[in-house]
């Protein structure tokens, strides 16, 4: 988590053994110096990323051998503290080992990025990511340097 994106995945034991809550978001408000000017019909690129990347995500959990089941609610409130616009998504997950969660954000955090920067920055060369997979704070480094 920082200030540009979050993903949190969590055990749910009150709803069984290896269930996962799985929380992303994207702050919107953070975003909008990179999305100014490519918006269309009202969808933000960010938002419209995190809901493509969720998709793939989804993907990518089921060809791991989880299953998926839609979720409402407040299972993810919390975990952002400001007053900034949020879009956030959640899903559980079971069935996963678990060591897929770090796998998993990994995946989650590439495939955002991969999808929204060349919408947002489309004349750019961008920066190379470091090559180990960055710390929150790095990639919030990253993000801020791009606008």
């Amino acid at each position: 988590m920082n200030d540009f994106l979050y993903y949190v995945i969590r055990p749910d034991e009150k709803r069984g053994n290896n269930v996962l809550v799985y929380c992303s978001g994207v702050n919107v408000s953070r975003f909008l110096p990179l999305t100014a000017g490519k918006h269309r019909l009202g969808q933000n690129p960010a938002v419209k990323g995190l809901q493509s990347s969720n998709l793939e995500v989804r993907s990518f959990v089921l060809s791991k051998g989880a299953t998926l089941k839609a979720l409402r609610g407040d299972d993810c409130s919390g975990i952002v503290n400001t007053n900034d616009l949020w879009s956030s998504e959640l899903f559980l997950i079971e069935g996963a080992p678990q060591s897929f969660p770090p796998e998993l954000v990994r995946f989650a955090v590439l495939n955002l990025l991969k999808i929204v920067l060349p919408v947002c920055l489309p004349n750019v060369k961008l920066p190379p990511l470091p090559q180990e997979f960055p710390t929150p704070g790095q990639l919030q480094a990253y993000l801020e340097s791009l606008t």
